[in-house]
């Protein structure tokens, strides 16, 4: 920024070295130096600045000023900064009690007086003043009101007033700000106290950010087109968010961001922009301009670590209120499942006992029905044997044998058949499917009958009514075959209707070539 003025200003280094003077005196090597007193050398200076203090001139610098004499005299310093913040050159200064007071009123006059509290920048008229106690200094004998603060202030209304009129003013602050702005561009002097805050204060976050440095000087003439380049940069990069940081310094120092390229860019940004500036009052243009605005770097940076724990508060809240959201459901339904659980294996308990009651039933009255049967045909059998053997002996025993085989093979076959059906009737209860057992015993009834039907088949009596006939001797023993008979030997037949009791006469072996057996009593 450069500041204008109607009278000829002289740069505070270009008065120093208009003061400086060297005088030097070739001595020959054999000649003694001369020693002068202090006092000598002083007056000397004295003397040879009584020209220069004479005469008054304009000097723009930073004015610090000192504690307050009791004298009432004004004394302090002024300092003449080059762009990169170093000072270049510094001389004392007074405003002696009475030029002060009406210096004071002068500029309570024009709305400026706090410009002799220091760190301002000044336009002040001086002259040399030398004195052998107390040095070279520069006496102040008038300031101008319109320069420094004043005109930073104006210059400032005036920016504000053109952005306003164009509508630039709020253009950025109504971004909408991302969720989570992770990915940062910063704007600022690499290396400077400003970038270390900052990054430092975002390193020592828990959160995983992304800072782009675009390096720009934060003061000095280099600044407008440096900032303006380091935005038009950031702008085609995928950054959430651009932060401009410069720390502390005089009025004057930050008011170099005072400019109106600068604040349109900032403006016309397609992301938000944060600032942070060192202001200790006042706000500056980017501070109106921007998104937000902030004191310090680090301030800015906290609030963007604030920004990213906020959201994280909010999802943890959310996590906890979804997990609590769905734990419910769960637990009801797990409530549920468990009460089923117990319900059907109570059930399936109950179903099974009465499964293996209802089997047992059935198995006791199949057994009795079983024992009934057996035990019926057992007495009837008996009944035909022994009606059998009034008739032929040895048929009869023939028929015995082969009823005691097949009941033999009846009770065999019955008692497989009921070991069968237990082992099918259990699986039956595992499975505890009534149907398929009320199926398994109706085709064990009907197996059953089946059996019964046969053995009632081989009953001797409906042999007998067959056409066979049973055949013994007189001990009632059955005759099997002819071997056994001899002549003359009686004999009893059974039929299926009666008794025959014959006497042998004759034996015909069904073999011709079988002798005859012997008739009783021969030879």
């Amino acid at each position: 920024m450069h500041f204008s003025h109607t009278r000829q200003s002289w740069p505070f280094s270009d008065v120093v070295r208009f003061l400086k003077t060297a005088a030097v005196t070739d001595r020959p090597a054999s000649q003694p130096p001369r020693i002068f007193r202090l006092a000598a050398v002083t007056g000397r200076i004295r003397d040879l600045l009584l020209e220069v203090s004479s005469k008054r001139f304009w000097v723009q610098a930073q004015l610090v000023a000192r504690s307050a004499a009791r004298s009432g005299h004004f004394y302090g310093e002024l300092l003449d900064i080059d762009d990169d913040g170093q000072t270049v050159a510094k001389m004392s200064a007074v405003i002696w009690r009475s030029t002060l007071t009406e210096i004071r009123q002068k500029l309570a006059r024009a709305g400026s007086s706090e410009l002799l509290e220091g760190n301002r920048d000044i336009c002040v008229l001086c002259s040399v003043t030398y004195h052998e106690v107390h040095g070279l200094s520069l006496q102040i004998h008038d300031v101008d009101p319109n320069f420094g603060e004043a005109h930073i202030d104006r210059n400032r209304r005036l920016i504000l007033e053109r952005l306003a009129a164009a509508g630039l003013l709020d253009a950025n602050g109504l971004l909408p700000l991302p969720v989570a702005p992770l990915t940062i561009g910063l704007i600022t002097a690499a290396g400077s106290a400003a970038a270390n805050d900052f990054l430092r204060t975002i390193a020592e976050s828990p959160y995983s950010f992304r800072v782009i440095l675009a390096s720009a000087a934060m003061q000095g003439e280099r600044l407008e087109d440096e900032v303006v380049q380091a935005l038009n940069d950031l702008s085609q990069l995928p950054v959430s968010l651009v932060a401009i940081v410069r720390g502390g310094g005089s009025p004057v120092d930050l008011a170099w961001f005072d400019n109106e390229a600068v604040a349109r860019r900032v403006a016309e940004m397609p992301v938000p922009v944060w600032v942070g500036i060192g202001h200790e009052i006042d706000t500056g243009v980017l501070d109106h301009v921007a998104h937000h605005a902030f004191k310090t770097p680090t301030a800015l940076a906290e609030s963007l670590v604030q920004q990213i724990a906020g959201l994280d508060d909010r999802l943890q809240i959310a996590t906890d209120r979804l997990a609590t959201l769905s734990r419910r459901p769960i637990e009801l339904a797990e409530r549920s499942l468990e009460r089923s659980g117990v319900g059907l294996v109570q059930g399936t308990r109950k179903l099974l006992s009465l499964a293996e009651s209802q089997l047992a039933t059935h198995l006791s009255l199949l057994r009795a029905a079983a024992f009934r049967a057996t035990f019926s045909r057992d007495s009837r059998l008996a009944e035909a044997t022994a009606a059998l053997r009034s008739g032929t002996v040895h048929r009869v025993r023939d028929a015995n044998s082969h009823v005691a085989d097949a009941a033999q093979r009846a009770l065999h076959a019955a008692h497989v058949g009921l070991q069968q059906r237990h082992v099918h009737l259990a699986g039956l209860t595992q499975r505890l499917r009534q149907p398929r057992y009320t199926h398994a015993v109706t085709t064990a009834e009907g197996r059953l009958k089946n059996a019964e039907s046969r053995l009632d088949a081989l009953r001797p009596e409906r042999v007998l009514r067959r056409g066979y006939a049973l055949l013994r001797d007189a001990d009632g023993a059955p005759i099997r075959n002819v071997a056994a008979i001899a002549m003359g030997q009686r004999l009893t037949t059974t039929l299926a209707d009666g008794t025959i009791t014959s006497q042998v006469e004759s034996i015909a072996p069904s073999n011709p070539d079988h002798d005859p057996p012997p008739s009783p009593g021969s030879p």
